[in-house]
């Protein structure tokens, strides 16, 4: 069977990170030959890894992106989320049907790598697998709002958004476009897999939870001393730790949420220690009154820094408002770092209240504290104890084979 992964990026970024796992584990199956068709790639090497640009392909997608984000300024709207419009096409069927899959695995496909029609074109079984909201919105990517349960119509636009309804436009060509499309739809969050199915678009398909694959002979702990040493890192501190790709600049993943907590309470505890990885936004570390150690951005490969640096935490912070699971949590829990996340959100799939992390009250910063305090007030054997289960727990929902066979559920009755 012969399985091709379509994804703006080969490696960068979270969705691409996902796929990436996802087929270098369907390649432990002599029975999957699997592949990735990609715009940007990083891999150079990686023979399995098909790149879809050249020097004319990348002018043109930079002049259709630029001419999209223009676009995007006329619809007046309060949220910052990203937006996608997919309205151009690329030329991607032609080289799809040259490589001849069995099944087109679908992932992050928007930068306009492919448009909204030319999905409708594809001949083969398609698998999509959605990291984020943006296949059953409008343009955007996350959003609080419920147009996306109704349909989108002049009715229900937000009185505050002025302009051209965008979000409208691009919610009417899928309608148009999908209508009579067979999609089987993965999900990495049952949260997610509730969004899809209220959907309009989404609501009579059928839809799989599936939680990207970790191979946990990587991702396991160090020594918590170890890795303090080897990070120099003082060993008598407690260290909180908030770590995304798009850090404290991506305001979906909630650090702005933190700064009160943190400079109210938590500041007060002079062996607290504040530990950050990912993009920083310096205005928001100017803000802050705790000591902090800021790691930058890590390259995906380097997870032996990233298991130094979830091992030689206490705790993990999650604050995301809008996740579709958060493989920062996955990756946490299996270095045994709890995780303090938020309930009605993709990372509530991967914690036990209060066994191997703590569900706060959706967005209730108070209730986000009262999860910190519980942890740092447990003794030294109930530390121990969460420590371990959180570990067990990733190991048992999350480990390959059952993904694996998930997957392999969904091709073969497909073919």
């Amino acid at each position: 069977m012969k399985v091709l992964h379509l994804n703006f990026y080969d490696i960068e970024g979270g969705a691409a990170v996902a796929m990436h796992r996802l087929h270098s584990l369907l390649k432990k199956n002599n029975s999957i030959e699997s592949n990735i068709l990609a715009f940007s790639k990083l891999q150079k090497e990686a023979s399995d890894i098909i790149s879809f640009s050249n020097s004319f392909n990348k002018m043109t997608n930079k002049l259709k992106r630029k001419f999209c984000f223009n676009l995007t300024k006329f619809q007046k709207i309060n949220s910052k989320s990203t937006h996608s419009l997919n309205i151009f096409n690329s030329g991607i069927i032609e080289k799809i049907n040259k490589i001849k899959p069995d099944i087109v695995h679908l992932h992050w496909i928007n930068h306009e790598f492919i448009s909204i029609k030319e999905i409708k074109k594809i001949n083969q079984p398609i698998v999509w697998t959605f990291y984020d909201m943006w296949p059953f919105c409008g343009a955007e990517h996350w959003t609080f709002e419920k147009r996306f349960e109704d349909g989108y119509s002049n009715k229900n636009k937000p009185i505050e958004n002025t302009g051209i309804d965008l979000n409208k436009f691009i919610w009417d060509i899928k309608k148009k476009n999908w209508k009579n499309k067979n999609f089987e739809i993965v999900c990495l969050s049952e949260w997610l897999s509730q969004q899809v199915l209220k959907s309009d678009l989404f609501k009579d398909y059928s839809v799989n939870t599936i939680a990207p694959p970790l191979d946990f002979l990587k991702w396991k702990d160090i020594d918590k001393n170890e890795a303090r040493k080897k990070l120099n890192l003082d060993l008598s501190k407690t260290y909180l730790l908030f770590g995304a790709a798009g850090g404290t600049k991506d305001r979906r993943k909630g650090f702005d949420l933190l700064i009160d907590l943190l400079n109210q309470e938590i500041s007060k505890n002079k062996k607290i220690h504040l530990l950050l990885f990912g993009i920083t936004n310096q205005k928001d570390l100017d803000n802050l009154k705790l000591p902090i150690t800021n790691f930058g951005e890590i390259p995906y490969d380097d997870y032996e820094k990233l298991r130094l640096i979830y091992s030689a935490s206490n705790l993990t912070l999650f604050p995301s408002k809008l996740e579709a699971f958060g493989q920062v949590g996955s990756e946490s829990l299996a270095c045994k770092t709890p995780v303090i996340t938020f309930k009605n959100s993709g990372p509530e799939d991967m914690i036990e209240h209060k066994k191997n992390g703590y569900l706060a009250k959706y967005l209730d910063k108070d209730d986000f504290l009262n999860g910190i305090n519980w942890y740092l007030n447990l003794t030294e054997s109930e530390i121990l104890k969460v420590n371990n289960f959180s570990r067990e727990l990733v190991l048992k929902r999350f480990s390959e084979e059952e993904i694996l066979n998930k997957y392999l559920k969904i091709y073969n009755n497909l073919i």
